[in-house]
């Protein structure tokens, strides 16, 4: 006869899990409530015809033709992608869009590390919940490794498991009846000067730590590493099921055809720096055709933007996220500038006279969450250099106190999304965010208390 224990976790694994996300009980598509601005949408256009695309370049019709013989045929290896969400009103308003070849598939290299590192809280989210619930009908302790052991059958009802992925032990523990990454204390500079790219040191580094060069200084061994972790059926899972990585995306702007824009999104099926092998027996329905770190303006602008509304988990996830990816646009020494991993779009936007300066969360493993009117600059690099494959892109999450014509000032925040998949040069990326920047103060500038 099973255990009291056992048999209660069992009862558990018929229960309704309300969770953040796609996951454990929750199961529709992320909604950032986008709404096309028409007016956002012609200073969108106005400014990559000013900044980075030539005018045949813009006609989408003829664009794709003019694909140099040097590149590979794949569409995932040239053009263009880009949106621009203004999110300066509360969150309880739709989300100003604008998008321009917004759904088009690209390889966007380093970005696509936005998957794995919203795994990992996503996963922390449902286990705590997980948890919590087990708590309630058992009275014996529960350990990580029973925890683990249910999670992963409750997951692989959801083809987000195989084996002893995720491997829940290595990433996560228990710490004050709560589920917690396995964490150090190691500081910004030891991760910077000790850690990165270092093997022999990364695999002496807890799982959190991992995250962090991952996102703060892309770190491409870490992220190999944390994918290992997280698994690749868990990380197609919850892009196909949160609709980051989906057949067809819905008509929104202007460009989209009547039946919507065509499929793809954030998706993986390999690693970086060759840590890590492909995915050999992926599900039929991925994206069979290569990019293999793959993604869209459009479903990194979801992800993004929810995180900036602070919609995408709960309680203090957004504050350690945004830690993580945090930009120090002012400081020639900060953790991203040493690896040339700072955002070209804020740089760009920096030289317009947006100089947020985004609170240093250091000391704490569960900082509070911030002030929504708290300046914010948090981004993630996606760059390619040489080559027939060569590309630059960037996410970029930005809040500023700009001036309006009442003589008071005001938090513009937006969400800017770039992709350049027909070079590796940075110019254009930072003169678009320049240009976007202007565009943004000129509509806000009669804005009123």
């Amino acid at each position: 006869m099973a255990s009291p224990t056992i048999q209660a976790m069992n009862k558990v694994k018929d229960m309704r899990l309300m969770t953040a996300g796609p996951m454990m009980g929750a199961n529709g598509f992320l909604n950032p409530n986008f709404n096309l601005d028409n007016a956002l949408q012609s200073d969108l256009e106005s400014v990559l015809q000013t900044t980075v695309l030539t005018s045949t370049e813009f006609n989408r019709v003829t664009y794709k033709r003019q694909k140099p013989a040097t590149r590979p045929r794949m569409d995932g290896y040239w053009g263009y992608g880009f949106a621009v969400v203004d999110l300066t009103k509360p969150a309880s308003y739709l989300a100003p869009y604008a998008g321009w070849g917004d759904t088009d598939h690209f390889l966007i290299a380093s970005m696509a590390k936005l998957l794995p590192f919203y795994a990992a809280f996503q996963m922390r989210s449902e286990l705590r919940n997980f948890y919590y619930n087990l708590e309630l009908i058992n009275t014996a302790a529960i350990d990580i490794g029973t925890l683990a052991v249910h999670a992963r059958e409750r997951y692989a009802t959801m083809r987000a498991s195989a084996g002893n992925h995720p491997n829940i032990e290595n990433m996560f523990c228990i710490e004050s009846d709560k589920v917690e990454f396995k964490r150090q204390t190691v500081t910004d500079p030891d991760l910077n000067n000790l850690y990165y790219e270092n093997l022999s040191q990364l695999n002496t580094l807890a799982f959190r730590e991992r995250l962090r060069l991952m996102a703060g200084w892309s770190d491409n061994k870490a992220t190999s590493l944390v994918m290992k972790d997280i698994g690749y059926e868990y990380l197609w899972a919850l892009t196909q099921r949160g609709g980051l990585c989906r057949p067809r995306w819905n008509k929104l702007t202007p460009m989209d055809p009547a039946a919507g824009g065509p499929g793809g999104g954030l998706f993986l099926s390999t690693g970086y720096d060759g840590l890590l092998a492909d995915w050999r027996n992926p599900p039929s329905e991925i994206p069979t055709i290569p990019p293999t770190q793959a993604g869209n303006a459009r479903s990194i602008a979801t992800l993004m933007t929810l995180l900036a509304r602070k919609q995408l988990l709960g309680g203090s996830d957004h504050t350690e996220m945004l830690e993580m990816l945090r930009q120090d646009l002012s400081d020639a020494e900060s953790r991203r500038a040493s690896h040339a991993t700072s955002s070209p779009l804020a740089g760009g936007m920096l030289a317009a006279g947006w100089n947020p300066t985004q609170t240093i969360q250091t000391g704490v493993d569960n900082p509070p969450d911030s002030g929504i009117r708290d300046d914010l600059v948090a981004s993630k690099l996606g760059y390619l250099a040489g080559g027939p494959k060569s590309n630059v892109c960037d996410a970029l999450i930005i809040r500023a106190k700009r001036p309006r014509l009442d003589g008071k000032s005001e938090p513009i925040t937006a969400v800017l999304i770039a992709i350049n998949a027909s070079s590796d040069t940075f110019t254009k990326l930072s003169a678009f965010g320049l240009e976007m920047a202007k565009k943004l103060e000129e509509r806000h500038k009669n804005d009123t208390d």
